[in-house]
């Protein structure tokens, strides 16, 4: 079974909460649901583009789960340590379930359980309760504290009682004057010493739609941010460029002939000849984007692809990023006020080649759709373009 293919365990669960939990841009409000954004997105990337966990940490597509930060931080600590388990081992579909079990628990009370086939809440003790209880692999485990004060135990133990993990028929209860409480358990991916863990249910007991209604502001709040982010993003790196300087007779020469190039490239451009553009001195005139792209393209045509899905998957991205490498050629051509018509160049043009801020945005989206985070685009541009 895999979500990839639309079977996967918690199918239904998956593409419901998915829509309820994840913005469409940018980071989710609840540590559950970025938890589930960035596990989705390893997942994503390593079925679609083949790279590993160890791949998405490099790239900065998606923080280390180990570390104990946001998300993974608090009572998710444990959460993220059987993810990094999980990837480590080479179960991405199992990172999925785990995910959607702990948001589904996290939903579910103590007297209602969320059942992932009909994304509904259901009462713990009627039928479709209990077989909800059933899918999340969740075992109730009787605790009973028995003989609490009574002396026919010895007195150490007299105080607190002894605790039976079993269940107890109504006579033994009434014997060992015990007390009972009913726990539900669940197995472990990776073993801390323990073969199961206890779950804890939400104190919540509100309807589902008060709240999906709750994080659905919390969602506003955070493609609000999203857009904020990546306003200041792009003013930061158009800042950070060089300052204005008038290029030479020969700089502006071949300025025209490196984009000249760029509008005319293709996807078949050899590695070699990519790098040498990668390398002009030309591109550190151009606006930042355009070495970003060509990195990209770069790494796109190294990567080693073993599925059909993966060689479309990255046949459709040397198409995007080959596109706007053209345009970007053809704009800057017009920047530096070349006329094809008659291969001459009209004059001289100072500073850095700018692009109009709705095609940046355009270029920075992009990047980000193909690197996998805003955060992977960030430490590709401190890397390659920073100074430019």
């Amino acid at each position: 079974m895999s979500y990839s293919n639309g079977k996967g365990k918690y199918q239904k669960a998956y593409e419901f909460l998915f829509k309820k939990l994840v913005p469409s841009t940018g980071k989710s409000g609840s540590n559950l649901g970025e938890a589930l954004r960035l596990v989705n997105k390893v997942v994503s990337r390593h079925y679609n583009d083949g790279d590993t966990y160890s791949d998405c940490i490099h790239e900065g597509m998606v923080p280390e789960f180990n570390k104990g930060k946001f998300p993974f931080n608090g009572k998710h600590e444990k959460l993220g340590l059987e993810l990094e388990h999980l990837y480590y081992n080479g179960d991405y579909e199992g990172s999925l379930d785990l995910v959607l079990l702990h948001i589904m628990i996290n939903l579910s009370s103590d007297t209602a359980v969320y059942n992932p086939e009909s994304n509904r809440l259901a009462a713990i003790d009627s039928p479709s309760g209990r077989k909800a209880l059933v899918a999340l692999g969740l075992d109730k485990v009787f605790v009973n504290t028995c003989g609490k004060g009574e002396d026919w135990l010895p007195e150490s133990l007299r105080r607190e009682g002894v605790k039976i993990v079993k269940r107890l028929s109504p006579e033994t209860l009434k014997e060992l004057k015990c007390e009972t409480l009913i726990e539900h358990h669940r197995q472990l991916k990776y073993d801390y010493g323990k073969k199961t863990k206890k779950v804890s249910f939400s104190t919540d007991r509100s309807i589902l739609s008060k709240k999906f209604a709750k994080l659905e502001r919390e969602h506003k709040k955070s493609l609000k941010a999203a857009d904020k982010a990546l306003k200041l993003r792009i003013k930061k790196m158009e800042e950070s460029k060089q300052k204005q300087k008038k290029l030479t007779a020969k700089e502006h020469k071949k300025a025209v002939e490196y984009y000249k190039e760029l509008e005319t490239l293709t996807g078949s451009k050899r590695a070699d000849a990519l790098k040498k553009l990668i390398n002009d001195k030309s591109a550190n005139l151009s606006h930042y984007t355009t070495k970003m792209l060509l990195l990209n393209l770069d790494n796109q045509k190294a990567k080693k692809t073993t599925t059909k899905v993966q060689r479309e998957r990255r046949a459709e991205l040397i198409e995007k990023l080959v596109k706007e490498i053209n345009t970007i050629g053809k704009l800057t051509l017009r920047l530096l006020n070349y006329d094809p018509t008659n291969n001459l160049s009209l004059g001289l043009r100072s500073g850095s080649l700018q692009l109009s801020y709705e095609y940046t945005e355009k270029l920075d989206k992009l990047l980000v759709e193909i690197m996998g985070s805003e955060e992977a685009v960030d430490n590709l541009y401190k890397r390659c373009c920073r100074r430019y």
